[in-house]
């Protein structure tokens, strides 16, 4: 169970230490021109314990660093749920920059720029042709 002094503690840490990256891409499987957010939070420290405690309470995974040290990354829907649970305790710099992120838009594509959205329909549509040129389909006798 996270206790209330936990989440303290891991909005400490990922305030001094932690980043937050979002990542707007097209999965192949998709149909052509939808788009997703993804989230991923990320600690880079030298202390392995520090990295050990959160991904014990929060998930995610551990991998090395540059310069001897180790990262902490949790993605997705794993990502939203650690920023809202810390949410309350983050320094008001912090806060602004978890809502630009679009951590709270309920449909994140509305934000897009049409121009955006024309790109990445556009390298949607390349991927799915390549695809298909590729993968030859099953032909019956």
């Amino acid at each position: 169970m996270i206790s209330l002094l936990d989440i303290a503690w891991a909005a400490g840490i990922w305030e001094g230490e932690g980043s937050l990256r979002r990542a707007i891409y097209t999965a192949e499987a998709q149909i052509i021109g939808k788009q997703n957010r993804t989230f991923r939070v990320s600690v880079v420290q030298k202390d392995r314990e520090i990295l050990y405690r959160l991904k014990e309470k929060f998930g995610g995974q551990i991998s090395p660093a540059e310069s001897g040290c180790s990262q902490w990354n949790v993605s997705g829907a794993a990502a939203r749920g650690f920023l809202m649970t810390i949410y309350s305790f983050l320094s008001k710099r912090r806060k602004e920059q978890v809502k630009q992120a679009g951590l709270f838009d309920p449909r994140p594509e509305r934000h897009l720029s049409e121009e955006h959205r024309q790109k990445i329909g556009e390298s949607g549509k390349r991927a799915w042709t390549e695809r298909k040129q590729r993968v030859p389909r099953f032909q019956s006798d």
